[in-house]
């Protein structure tokens, strides 16, 4: 029978209302010319928030043109090095000094944040200034500034650019890192030889642990000498928490009417034991790398014909969060980081970052293989741990939290090969998945049960209401926390459906032996799963605490996990969760539906991370398995209500306030909201995930 039909002739209580995802989200035209095409992607992403920077795909740096509206870039973060964040601040701040020495800052007038450039105009002292800047590779950023005299009398002037270095001040992330030092690294400001560039180090001495960073801003073309100081060149910009100081001033300027006077900077990050860039360009490589830069990000922004802004972002979004690892330990692959901003999401988690590798393979299979590959950065041969989080620069010592997330690199795997035939690759996943999965089943049971336990909270859902007895504060949820061995049901579904995926791989090599092996090891993991979590007669799944001896009753959306990974289950108990918990809008089918703690349970807070927002990857997983069963029309109501959602928050989101009325969703532009949006959208027009 075909779903269709099965959903017609069911009897379900009906979806509640909720305004559906307007057309334009569901229908829109593909362009019908680069032009076209253009004009949708301007301001895609504004970048003049601190949260929103200026990156190319896979760079190794982002700049800022957030703060007071002065021509220039403000802050320079380089990307996925641990406790690093902006290091020069203002970077190339625009000023003129009139014939008087009065100073007078650039004002900003218009930024016109491209995908592929950022591009500003203003003026000062009579000149009109268009400035462009452009990434040229990984490591570097050409920003060129034009000053037009468009007035009927000569301009007589300098031009002056102004920036400082930051110290070390936020070193807490050295707190996951068993024995790292907590002393900061040395920052010094120097010019070269000639007086052409100024260099700003992070150098690290002593105990320091911390890596190498050093900046480059070198005056590529036009006639700019640099300087360093104790003190800023400006009186009026004095920031006793920055510096030190450097600035690059211009020879006297004196522009006739409809003159101009151009400068090209270059701006060069390297971190670690590489060093910075120190190739000259020609007259012209501005523009051409803007072109060059546009023509490759254009298509695969804007390329398929049923997309609308928030799907563009998503694309734009994921490319954003893309890093190459190059001398750095993500090796040749290209990491998937959680965001593009300077935060300490500048890294890359290992189930986020699986889960971007599913849209990213239709996009970027460069892209989505790394993410894949990164995701087992460091990880030990021993055991098959893998640390939580990953840094492309780090430091020597072992994480805290060497025990991985949620266990859902095989089906990221198999998702890819869908798409991609790529034997090779599904041979070099193979040996690392394989130890991930054998380091729950043979050193994560700690019981022996047969059913493998997490060891910290921050492995599947960080502060969920799951936790609270095993750890509070002052009577409230204590965060991330160490937890006693319990029987999850979310760890024991995932590591089942992780079974599966590696039998059908295994098949796919060529192993057939492996593939039984794996099928017999689901079985297991099943049985234990329904003889200790599956409480008969409730017909739920509860966690089980073997030092008390008792089920952990909370409704989250992890009840239905046994049900997404294919836990074989009577019909009648599927039938029961799915249409009278998991459809019942008054325990997880609202408005925003799939909260992470049901609607009406005492602990539901809207707003809380793991206590009741939505999170994209489960409610991903939810619509897959209404549409697998069946309930094609609540499939459709569930993922339009979720792009309603990021609609009006204007990005994909890390998460959702499941509080219609108070719609936000943590860090804009995550690698794993982002994915999901551009997967709801496929399933919306295509009619499958």
């Amino acid at each position: 029978m075909e779903l269709d039909e099965r959903v017609n002739k069911r009897t379900l209580k009906k979806v509640p209302h909720v305004a559906s995802v307007p057309a334009t989200m569901a229908n829109a035209q593909a362009p019908t010319s680069a032009k076209a095409s253009d004009s949708q992607l301007l301001d895609l992403i504004r970048y003049d928030s601190p949260h929103h920077p200026f990156v190319d795909r896979y760079a190794h740096l982002s700049l800022s043109f957030s703060g007071p509206a002065t021509i220039g870039p403000q802050a320079l973060h380089p990307r996925s090095v641990l406790s690093t964040y902006e290091v020069v601040q203002p970077v190339l701040k625009l000023w003129a000094v009139t014939a008087s020495g009065e100073w007078k800052s650039a004002r900003r007038s218009v930024l016109r944040s491209w995908p592929w450039s950022a591009e500003e105009e203003g003026e000062v002292d009579g000149l009109n200034i268009t400035s462009k800047s452009v990434f040229s590779d990984e490591h570097s950023v050409l920003v060129q500034i034009t000053a037009e005299n468009q007035q009927s009398v000569p301009v007589h002037t300098f031009l002056v650019w102004t920036g400082a270095g930051i110290p070390d001040r936020k070193l807490y992330m050295l707190d996951y890192f068993d024995g790292a030092s907590r002393e900061g690294r040395t920052l010094s400001v120097t010019t070269d030889d000639d007086g052409a560039a100024v260099v700003i180090e992070l150098r690290p001495e002593h105990t320091c642990s911390l890596p190498a960073v050093s900046v480059q801003i070198k005056c590529e073309s036009g006639n700019a000498l640099a300087t360093c100081s104790s003190r800023p060149a400006c009186c009026n910009e004095d920031d006793p928490e920055n510096g030190p100081f450097f600035s690059f001033r211009s020879m006297r300027l004196s522009l006739e009417p409809g003159q101009t006077a151009q400068f090209t900077f270059r701006i060069s990050v390297a971190c670690g034991t590489s060093n910075v860039t120190r190739s000259r360009i020609s007259e012209g490589d501005v523009s051409t790398l803007i072109e060059q830069r546009r023509a490759a990000l254009a298509p695969v922004i804007a390329s398929t014909p049923k997309t609308d802004w928030l799907v563009r972002r998503a694309r734009l979004g994921l490319l954003r969060c893309g890093l190459r690892g190059m001398n750095g330990k993500f090796g040749a692959h290209v990491a998937s980081l959680c965001t593009a901003d300077s935060s300490d999401f500048s890294c890359s988690f290992f189930w986020d970052s699986l889960f971007s590798s599913t849209a990213l393979a239709t996009i970027d299979p460069e892209l989505a293989r790394g993410a894949i590959h990164t995701a087992f950065t460091d990880q030990l041969e021993r055991d098959g741990s893998s640390p939580e989080r990953k840094f492309n620069h780090s430091v020597g010592q072992r994480m805290a939290q060497q025990s991985p997330q949620s266990p859902i690199a095989t089906w990221a795997v198999n998702r890819y090969l869908s798409h991609h035939a790529d034997h090779v690759f599904a041979g070099e996943l193979y040996p690392k998945i394989r130890t991930n999965h054998h380091f729950w089943t043979r050193y994560s049971d700690t019981d022996r049960d047969g059913l493998a336990k997490y060891r910290w909270t921050g492995q599947v859902s960080d502060n969920s209401p799951l936790w609270d007895f095993y750890g509070l504060t002052d009577g409230k949820p204590a965060g991330c926390q160490w937890v006693p061995p319990v029987a999850s049901v979310a760890l024991n579904s995932f590591l089942y459906r992780d079974a599966i995926e590696l039998a059908r791989l295994a098949t796919r090599l060529g192993m057939p032996a492996d593939a039984e092996a794996w099928t017999q090891e689901a079985g297991r993991i099943a049985a234990s799963l329904m003889e200790i979590c599956f409480v008969e007669k409730e017909r739920r799944f509860w966690d089980f605490n073997h030092h008390t001896q008792t089920h952990r009753r909370v409704r989250t959306f992890w009840m239905f996990l046994p049900l997404w990974a294919g836990v074989p289950v009577e019909n009648s108990i599927k039938k029961e969760l799915i249409e009278d918990v998991l459809l019942d809008e008054r325990q997880f089918f609202g408005t925003v539906p799939f909260p992470s703690v049901a609607y009406n349970e005492p602990s539901y807070n809207p707003t809380g991370y793991w206590r009741g927002k939505s999170w994209p990857h489960v409610s991903t997983w939810l619509v897959e398995l209404l549409q697998r069963e069946g309930y094609i029309t609540e499939a459709r109501a569930a993922a339009s209500r979720l792009m309603f959602a990021w609609a009006s928050i204007g990005a994909p989101t890390e998460n959702l306030s499941t509080d219609p009325l108070h719609p936000h969703g943590g860090f804009s532009d995550y690698n794993w909201g982002c994915p999901a949006v551009i997967l709801l959208d496929h399933f919306l027009s295509e009619g499958k995930l």
